[in-house]
């Protein structure tokens, strides 16, 4: 099991991101991704072990109001899970919001190594696990039909995985 912190979207943006994943569902491609309950977000942190309410005590101290993050590409990680994700516009706020979860809880927890500042690549994950010979199919697919468009962050979630099961949810304010 491992442990998440995801911001997430209100429901015009979500719905934006999952007409993106239902594509690949209209052409008959597996997606792991909605396989395993999961919902559009951005992770802001992973771990295997944690105290969770450590971890809803920080969210709730956390001063963060909802804001609108643009995705204006498709990207992937050369990883063997096919990962195609959306690409949102780094911004200052983005990375000083990730910073601060970092600063409140890196002393007490070992984030994995790709969610560490300097490191982390903020992503939507759309698709995993998709079949090697599918891929550029999928990623090609997406690419057709993605233009950009921006979706509003109002939740920030604790959730364990997998599958995706939520344990809090702060909607932003």
């Amino acid at each position: 099991m491992g442990y998440a912190i995801e911001l997430l979207f209100d429901s015009e943006g979500e719905n934006k991101i999952l007409d993106l994943i239902q594509v690949l569902d209209h052409y008959k491609i597996d997606n792991k991704f909605l396989l395993e309950n999961n919902k559009p977000h951005i992770t802001l942190s992973v771990f295997e072990n944690i105290v969770i309410e450590d971890i809803v005590e920080v969210i709730d101290k956390m001063k963060v109001t909802p804001f609108n993050i643009l995705f204006n590409g498709l990207g992937n990680f050369n990883v063997s899970d096919n990962v195609i994700f959306l690409i949102p516009k780094v911004t200052h706020h983005l990375l000083d919001l990730h910073q601060d979860f970092y600063s409140r809880l890196s002393p007490n927890y070992e984030y994995w190594e790709y969610y560490k500042p300097k490191v982390w690549t903020p992503h939507c994950t759309l698709t995993m696990g998709i079949n090697n010979s599918k891929f550029l199919q999928a990623f090609h697919l997406l690419q057709a039909k993605h233009s950009s468009f921006y979706a509003k962050v109002n939740r920030i979630g604790l959730v364990e995985f997998s599958p995706a099961t939520v344990i809090y949810e702060k909607h932003l304010h």
